[in-house]
């Protein structure tokens, strides 16, 4: 709730910031139309004038600008977009309630904010995307692919790992820590690279073929030291049963 109200009030000010600070807008005062006083509108510009809060604004239009698939959402972002899909399932599928409906994959959601009222896509780099998706979509159904936490089809077909900030799909209002869960054990593993892997099952092996030649000339250590010991065995109960035959002869004759 309180990350949902942070957005909305963000989202708020770059609508300040875009529409009566650099919009058509900048003779006008806001503070009449939203209740904000005069003494507030002037600290919020004065602050969105600032050089250093400019050279913000230009860095994120220059990130914006590398985006190759803009999305087309409103105001209310994902979270509108999520209510308007499952209501439209929900008429589909004839139940009573939205709520009722489970909410879509973050992997449909993504798709959905980039389609245009035609059908097409918002751009080339997004329709690639929806086509990579589609075809996770049926490995997921075949079992030839298994998501993993963070790991899933939508970062798979965009082919770059999440980025800090909101989660791609699904907006600002949820953290990954919130959204993904913290990392366990396995999803750790997962993310190694084929490289570090690589390394470990070597290191692995190596040291299990130590393992295995100690154990073997142990082996061999200890099974000649029997072999040894059952000799001299032998030797001593021969010798042992000659000088006993040896004395009972003589012993035979002094009788006689």
């Amino acid at each position: 709730m309180l990350s949902a109200l942070a957005t909305r009030w963000r989202d708020f000010k770059t609508f300040l910031t875009r529409e009566y600070v650099f919009g058509e807008r900048q003779n006008e005062t806001p503070y009449l139309k939203y209740q904000i006083t005069d003494e507030e509108w002037m600290q919020f510009r004065t602050t969105r004038l600032d050089p250093s809060w400019q050279a913000k604004r230009i860095a994120a239009q220059e990130r914006q600008a590398k985006n190759d698939a803009p999305h087309l959402l409103s105001r209310g972002g994902y979270e509108r977009k999520k209510k308007e899909m499952k209501k439209a399932r929900a008429e589909a599928t004839g139940v009573e309630s939205a709520d009722r409906v489970e909410s879509p994959p973050r992997h449909e959601m993504w798709i959905a904010a980039r389609t245009k009222s035609d059908g097409q896509m918002t751009s080339e780099s997004a329709r690639v995307v929806a086509d990579k998706i589609e075809g996770l979509v049926e490995d997921t159904s075949q079992g030839s692919f298994v998501s993993h936490g963070r790991d899933d089809i939508l970062t798979t077909a965009i082919g770059r790992p999440e980025h800090t900030g909101c989660v791609r799909g699904v907006g600002g209002s949820w953290s990954h820590r919130g959204f993904f869960g913290s990392r366990s054990l396995r999803s750790t593993v997962d993310s190694c690279s084929q490289e570090a892997m690589q390394r470990m099952e070597m290191h692995f092996e190596e040291k299990l073929k130590n393992i295995r030649e100690e154990f073997e000339q142990k082996f061999e250590l200890l099974a000649r030291s029997q072999q040894q010991t059952a000799v001299a065995h032998d030797g001593v109960r021969v010798s042992t049963k000659g000088s006993f035959a040896a004395l009972s002869r003589g012993h035979y004759r002094v009788h006689v």
